[in-house]
């Protein structure tokens, strides 16, 4: 990003009005990228449910509302077996061998889908926080 700055530097005098908020943007949109190269997440999907949430007046409650929509955006990527092992353990709280039983799939399959979507997941958050702490 500096490097860019640097490179551009000319273009700036008297045209950026506020010089920070223009590298945090750019900043930002780093961030952004790199994040859709990680996850493949519709970015229009997730601005459409972004703006339906109500206000927040406070950080915490926003962050936590931001990162609930991010990881149900994250699920809803992921492959549909997978993606409906990880809802039947974390949203319905089943254990693994029910799992296994309902979908007719060995328990030792939920516990590999259940791993995969975890690591995706946390894959995915890192970048999240790092992105929601630069704002």
């Amino acid at each position: 990003i500096f490097l860019k700055i640097w490179e551009r530097r000319d273009i700036f005098q008297g045209r950026v009005a506020s010089f920070n908020g223009y590298v945090y943007r750019m900043a930002r949109n780093a961030a952004l990228n790199a994040i859709r190269r990680m996850t493949n997440i519709d970015w229009e999907q997730y601005i459409q449910i972004e703006e339906t949430l109500p206000d927040e007046s406070f950080e915490k409650e926003y962050y936590s509302r931001e990162k609930e929509l991010f990881i149900r955006l994250v699920v809803c990527r992921m492959p549909e077996q997978r993606r409906r092992v990880f809802e039947m353990s974390r949203y319905a709280g089943m254990d693994n061998q029910a799992i296994a039983d309902e979908l007719n799939i060995s328990k030792r399959t939920v516990e590999n889908h259940l791993t995969l979507a975890l690591k995706k997941l946390r894959e995915a958050l890192g970048v999240f926080s790092l992105l929601f702490f630069m704002h």
